[in-house]
C-alpha cells in the first residue's frame, strides 16, 4: 500500500503540468433548470439547480464532481419532482469556507436550503460522498426525509474497524494530510481528477473530456482542490457522529445503490448500523459513477422507490 501511495506520488510529480483550463465563464446549462444561489445564516454561499414539480427531492453529488453528475437524470426526475441539485459546501460555483466538511454540518447546510425554499421534508438521494452526506441529513434530522436513496458511499463509523474486509483508498493518505495534496497536485489538477473518471468508471465515455472541462471550471480554480482533500480530513468527525447515530438506527425506508464492478451489495450491508428499513439493488455493467454511468437505470430506481408507499 506504502509503495503504491509513493509511486502515485511521485506520478504525479513528474507529469508536466497541464496547460491552464480555458474555462467557461458560466456553469453548464440544462434544460428547464434554473441556477440560483442561496446565502445560509454563516454566511456559506450555496449554488443550486431547480427545476420540475411536485414534492422536492434533492440530489447530492460526490468527489471530483459537481450537481453536473446528475445532469442525465435530472430531466427524468424533474417529470414528477421538484428537483434540486446543490454544490455542496466547496464545491461547483458554492462557496469554499476553511472548514465544515464532515458530513453533518454539509448536510445542515443543505437542510437550511431545504428551509429557505419552504420545505420541511424532503425526498432525498445522494452518491459517493454526497450519499454520506444524505445518510448524515437523515440520520440527524429523520422526520425531515420521506425516503433516501444512497448510491455507491459507505459511510464511515466504528463498524468499519471490525470489518476486516474494510480497507481505505490508497488516495485517502495522500488526501488525509493538511497541504500536501495541494501542493504536489498544483497544476496537475485535470490529469489527477482524470485518472479518477477513468479508474473508477466501467464505461470510458460516461464521463467525456467536455465533461471534465465543466468539472475543472471549479476545480481547477484556485482553492479549488482542497475542498476534496478536506471530505477526508474529517471522517474522524463523521466516525464518532455516527458512533451516536448507531444507538438510535432509522427507520425511514433506505435503498442502497452499488454498481456490480465497485461497491455492489456492500452499500447496503455499511448502511446496516444506521438504518433498520434498508432494501439492496445492484446496477449491471456498471462501476463507481453510477448516475453517469448507467443514467436511465439510475432514474428508474429512483423514481419507482421514491413511488412506494410507506
Amino acid at each position: 500500500m506504502l509503495l503504491r501511495f509513493i509511486a502515485a506520488v511521485m506520478a504525479a510529480l513528474v507529469i508536466p503540468p497541464a496547460a491552464t483550463a480555458q474555462t467557461s465563464p458560466a456553469p453548464a446549462s440544462l434544460n428547464g433548470f434554473e441556477h440560483r444561489d442561496a446565502v445560509l445564516d454563516d454566511g456559506v454561499r450555496i449554488h443550486y439547480l431547480i427545476g420540475g414539480a411536485g414534492a422536492p427531492l434533492v440530489l447530492l453529488h460526490g468527489f471530483p464532481e459537481t450537481w453536473y453528475a446528475w445532469r442525465k437524470v435530472m430531466p427524468q426526475l424533474a417529470a414528477r419532482y421538484t428537483v434540486i441539485a446543490p454544490d455542496m459546501r466547496g464545491f461547483g460555483d458554492s462557496s469554499r469556507p476553511a472548514g465544515g466538511y464532515d458530513r453533518k454540518t454539509m448536510a445542515s447546510d443543505i437542510r437550511k436550503l431545504m428551509h429557505s425554499l419552504g420545505y420541511d421534508r424532503v425526498l432525498l438521494a445522494g452518491h459517493d460522498w454526497g450519499g454520506s452526506t444524505a445518510v448524515a441529513y437523515a440520520t440527524t434530522w429523520p422526520d425531515e426525509v420521506r425516503r433516501l436513496v444512497v448510491i455507491e458511499a459507505q459511510p464511515r463509523g466504528p463498524w468499519n474497524e471490525q470489518d476486516p474486509g474494510f480497507r481505505e483508498p490508497w488516495f485517502y493518505g495522500f488526501h488525509r494530510i493538511p497541504g500536501f495534496a495541494e501542493t504536489i497536485v498544483a497544476g496537475h489538477e485535470r490529469q489527477y481528477l482524470t485518472w479518477f473518471y477513468r479508474a473508477f468508471a466501467n464505461a470510458p465515455d460516461a464521463i467525456t473530456e467536455a465533461d471534465i472541462d465543466e468539472y475543472m471550471r471549479s476545480y481547477g480554480a484556485p482553492d479549488g482542490m482542497r475542498p476534496g482533500f478536506e471530505l477526508v480530513r474529517a471522517l474522524p468527525i463523521d466516525v464518532e457522529n455516527n458512533r451516536a447515530a448507531m444507538a438510535h438506527r432509522i427507520g425511514l425506508p433506505v435503498l442502497a445503490v452499488g454498481g456490480d464492478r465497485s461497491f455492489g451489495t456492500r452499500v447496503a450491508k455499511n448502511l446496516a448500523p444506521l438504518a433498520t428499513d434498508v432494501k439492496s439493488a445492484v446496477v449491471e455493467n456498471c462501476a463507481h459513477f453510477v448516475p453517469e454511468e448507467q443514467p436511465a437505470k439510475t432514474a428508474e430506481l429512483i423514481l419507482r422507490f421514491f413511488a412506494e408507499n410507506p
